[in-house]
């Protein structure tokens, strides 16, 4: 329809007679311009809208009110890590699932398994200690740093070596700590480590 209503009005106005090259030559002008402008307009709407929706996500966690620290360091080594009375939840406005009255102590040297069925708050309690959950009440006392390793693997596409790299540039002192440190020594020498094959 464009392509008709194109050409009648070049022969209308520009005066030209319609012959068969030029009707050739417009068909195969329009087909190429429309073919081209259809992909790209309509991926221009779809990449628009994740766009903005991705906008929004940041957007939300930008505007993410900061979760205010209260850790009080002790001046003797015993506990390193106390949780007083703490009621703790993920927002104030869902009450679905809180922490309520929980109570520990951990000190150096001690080696402790939260253990529990699926949902009943593991993750939860060990996001409280770091505040990544905010805390409604009670006291958390930390003495020193606090280093979280979430439950989640950090392992993208690649070769098990790679993954260990990171990016980085080979040290075999450094790559042998951390073979050893992550129990990978029985590994070491053979052909998964230094495979090519992704994991």
């Amino acid at each position: 329809m464009i392509t008709f209503i194109s050409v009648t009005c070049f022969v209308l106005f520009a005066g030209r007679p319609l012959t068969p090259s030029l009707i050739v030559i417009s068909m195969s002008f329009y087909l190429r311009i429309s073919s081209a402008v259809g992909f790209y307009f309509f991926k221009a709407i779809i990449m628009s809208i994740s766009g903005r929706v991705s906008l929004k996500r940041i957007e939300k966690f930008l505007m993410e009110k900061n979760l205010k620290k209260s850790n009080i360091f002790f001046e003797n080594d015993n506990p390193m890590v106390k949780v007083s009375s703490m009621f703790a939840r993920w927002s104030r406005n869902d009450n679905s699932f809180y922490l309520k009255n929980f109570n520990m102590e951990a000190k150096i040297g001690d080696l402790i398994a939260i253990i529990g069925p699926v949902g009943s708050g593991k993750s939860s309690f060990l996001l409280s200690l770091i505040e990544e959950i905010e805390k409604v009440s009670g006291d958390i006392d930390i003495k020193g740093s606090v280093f979280y390793v979430p439950q989640e693997p950090w392992i993208f596409t690649a070769s098990l070596k790679q993954n260990i790299l990171f990016g980085k540039v080979y040290d075999k002192k450094k790559f042998n700590e951390i073979i050893k440190v992550c129990c990978l020594e029985e590994v070491s020498d053979s052909q998964i480590l230094n495979s090519l094959k992704n994991i």
